[in-house]
């Protein structure tokens, strides 16, 4: 066989399983590609061996998967193109509401911050890059939940007004869809409040932008002041990262 007839086929095989959410096995992948078994087995040994796939279920016809390299990759270019997208917009934002802008993206029941930018009031509440917190105790974190983003996490209290009634939960959340921003009043620090919207096109949030600030600033009338404007501010980010985004299929909490 041709090296480049070998190239064909794994990348055939390595595309029906990056298509794949539950894997394939190696019968299932030869009748999809059309490859021979004896052949799609040299093939996933090679991608295994790379790096790129790996088989979590035992067995002679266990199911393969793209292994974490892959995810980790795309995370890479979607934060990328992120971040070029939002950072003119969060600088814009943080000087209309003088109140700090932070931009995160979803990761396993925690927010992750990837930027930020300060607003023009002398205190800022402002993270350090890379901070993680519960998903279910920030607006950020609640806003990608209410879009599908992730399951939600177990709900520990982090202060007392942390939402940890699972059906109270759910009642917020659908309060978030209805209104396209999420709301947090002292639920992750008691001192703290945020405002937050969800960064989606084509029906997948890839992160979310929130204005934060000290309690005795960001009282709940301002809160609902700022949310439309994070909410327009986050659209105009999904359309400067897809041009042919559409308002009317931008996140699915609207």
């Amino acid at each position: 066989m041709s090296s480049m007839k070998s190239v064909e086929n794994a990348l055939r095989v390595f595309e029906l399983l990056a298509e794949s959410e539950r894997g394939i096995g190696v019968s299932e992948l030869s009748r999809r590609s059309g490859v021979a078994k004896s052949t799609v087995q040299r093939c996933l040994i090679t991608l295994r061996d790379a790096g790129w796939i790996e088989q979590p279920t035992n067995g002679p016809d266990g199911r393969w998967m793209t292994a974490n390299r892959l995810t980790r990759l795309l995370l890479k270019v979607s934060d990328d193109r992120l971040l070029t997208a939002a950072r003119p917009i969060m600088a814009e934002l943080a000087g209309v509401t003088g109140d700090s802008v932070h931009l995160v993206r979803l990761d396993d029941g925690e927010v992750e911050l990837l930027d930020r930018a300060a607003g023009t009031h002398p205190i800022q509440v402002l993270f350090p890059l890379g901070r993680r917190v519960p998903a279910h105790a920030g607006a950020t974190g609640k806003v990608l939940l209410a879009a599908g983003a992730g399951v939600v996490p177990k709900l520990d209290r982090l202060t007392e007004s942390t939402i940890i009634n699972p059906e109270a939960f759910e009642a917020e959340l659908d309060r978030i869809r209805q209104r396209g921003w999420a709301i947090n009043w002292g639920e992750w620090h008691p001192e703290i409040a945020a405002v937050a919207s969800a960064i989606a096109f084509g029906g997948r949030a890839v992160g979310a932008l929130s204005v934060s600030g000290p309690i005795s600033r960001l009282t709940p009338s301002r809160l609902e002041e700022i949310g439309p404007l994070v909410a327009a501010a986050a659209s105009q980010i999904a359309r400067a990262i897809d041009p042919e985004y559409s308002a009317d299929e931008a996140a699915p909490v609207h």
